[in-house]
């Protein structure tokens, strides 16, 4: 039987190596507090951010993660309502591109906080509850991690799309 759901992640290879780099004078710290109690796009301001390479669809940032294309944007909003799309434009060589960070203002009750191994108080490998998770078909365990969680069919139709400097591994649920 395969499994119902995933992590996702960027792969290290390829197009997709090239970092994204916020201005040397941006403040991760500040960053960062803004994602933890951010609940409304109002209070975004639109980031300019580099790149040596062509970005692409899942591009690694020197800050924080989960910067998608608009085509994985449009994939994996067509399985979720819960994204708040964060929208981001990328200087590379002669080009600009519009990207968004994918952000979720909740974090849904989906681990298994017994079963899951925890270090020094932070989720280090989280154990999914089964009815839970089948609630939510894109989540994520922490507002300031690259790390995103979803299901099968999210993982099929990213596949299908063409889109492979992604990769996916079993999550585990119980």
């Amino acid at each position: 039987m395969s499994a119902l759901l995933y992590s996702m992640t960027g792969k290290a290879s390829g197009r997709s190596s090239s970092v994204a780099m916020f201005p040397k004078d941006a403040n991760d710290l500040e960053l960062w507090e803004l994602l933890e109690t951010m609940t409304d796009i109002s209070q975004w301001r639109v980031p300019q951010l580099t790149c040596e390479g062509i970005p692409g669809h899942y591009p690694p940032t020197n800050i924080m993660g989960r910067l998608c294309s608009p085509q994985l944007r449009e994939i994996i909003e067509t399985h979720t309502q819960e994204a708040l799309w964060l929208p981001a434009t990328i200087q590379f060589g002669e080009g600009v591109a519009n990207y968004f960070f994918l952000h979720f203002t909740k974090i849904p009750d989906v681990v298994d906080a017994e079963k899951s191994q925890f270090v020094n108080g932070r989720l280090f490998r989280p154990r999914f509850i089964q009815d839970c998770v089948l609630q939510h078909r894109v989540f994520i365990v922490n507002k300031t991690t690259n790390l995103v969680f979803v299901h099968r069919d999210v993982m099929t139709a990213i596949k299908k799309s063409g889109i492979q400097e992604l990769s996916f591994e079993k999550a585990d649920v119980v």
